[in-house]
């Protein structure tokens, strides 16, 4: 099997990398929609995944408000 990533593309995916936001960057509805994302990904829900994501986000924060 021969590898076909080239140089230039590991670098480009380093520098996408630091672009990501970290953790401490995040809030909650980020997180719980990033969570949720994965759920939905893995159900192959492609095209409607982000606000999926973000519904069932918001679903959750409502959900923990509820019980405080």
């Amino acid at each position: 099997m021969t590898n076909t990533t080239n140089t230039k593309d590991l670098t480009e995916q380093k520098e996408n990398r630091k672009a990501i936001l970290s953790l401490e960057d995040l809030d909650a509805r980020d997180y719980f929609a990033a969570k949720a994302m994965q759920t939905l990904l893995r159900e192959n829900y492609r095209d409607t995944t982000a606000r999926l994501a973000y519904e069932t986000a918001d679903a959750m924060l409502k959900a923990r408000d509820q019980q405080t």
